[in-house]
């Protein structure tokens, strides 16, 4: 089955929201695990508590962590070692993401559905449905990097499953790769979801990798890197990009 690239939609409502889910002691810190397949990014695992954060994007192998009490993002890579250390507001920036926007799921939901035993409202949008969950204490901290992560509208919660409204969208003379990509109407689809007993190993930061100046160093894949290096080189350009520049 083929997906297609997700597209940040501002015109619109996009994500969704949820019920708790606990299969813990209620007096056990948790933290729950997130895998997820969405239609621009490929897969992506996410490991989140109320006061941490971490994001692994398997298709380009970057990671993100951030926790409290500074909720600083540490961008980093374990295959070449490095890393990139910034504020959330500078990655917030980044992203083209605003925090401080509404939330588009205030309204009335639409429905309620169940995704791996959590519970989730479902808000209709002019271009796409779309699923959200909120966990116990998990705040906007949590929320905000992940729909940040993803370029999406602000959402008050994590969103597990989004629908294309094939309907809303006008016929086209021509197909296309994109229309091809698009048939199954899936956006973001979670694959799976648990909670499990909190272990502060999963958001540690990795100590001795080589601060990098420019985040593009961290989020393009080594593979990409070498061949987007390899045409810069050829062209006479400068410098690669996994290098910093000196003056």
């Amino acid at each position: 089955m083929k997906y297609k690239y997700l597209r940040n939609t501002t015109s619109a409502p996009a994500w969704c929201v949820a019920a708790w889910c606990q299969s813990l002691p209620a007096d056990a810190k948790s933290e729950w695990i997130l895998e997820q397949h969405h239609h621009q990014s490929g897969y992506n695992t996410f490991y989140f508590s109320d006061n941490a954060v971490k994001i692994f994007s398997k298709n380009f192998g970057f990671y993100f962590v951030s926790k409290a009490p500074d909720w600083n993002v540490h961008a980093f890579r374990t295959d070449d070692k490095i890393m990139k250390t910034m504020t959330r507001q500078r990655y917030y920036d980044f992203q083209h993401y605003y925090k401080d926007t509404p939330a588009f799921n205030t309204g009335a939901p639409g429905g309620a559905d169940v995704i791996f035993s959590v519970k989730c409202l479902k808000y209709p949008g002019a271009y796409h449905d779309d699923w959200v969950a909120q966990f116990k204490g998990v705040t906007a901290p949590v929320w905000d990097l992940i729909s940040a992560h993803f370029k999406a509208q602000r959402v008050n919660g994590i969103i597990l499953k989004s629908v294309k409204n094939v309907s809303s969208e006008p016929k086209r003379r021509h197909s296309s790769i994109w229309d091809d990509e698009v048939e199954s109407g899936l956006r973001l689809q979670t694959l799976k979801l648990k909670e499990i007993p909190y272990r502060a190993s999963d958001f540690d930061v990795p100590r001795g990798y080589r601060m990098v100046a420019d985040l593009r160093q961290v989020i393009t894949s080594k593979d990409s890197r070498k061949e987007a290096e390899s045409i810069i080189e050829q062209m006479g350009l400068g410098e690669r990009l996994g290098s910093d520049r000196k003056k």
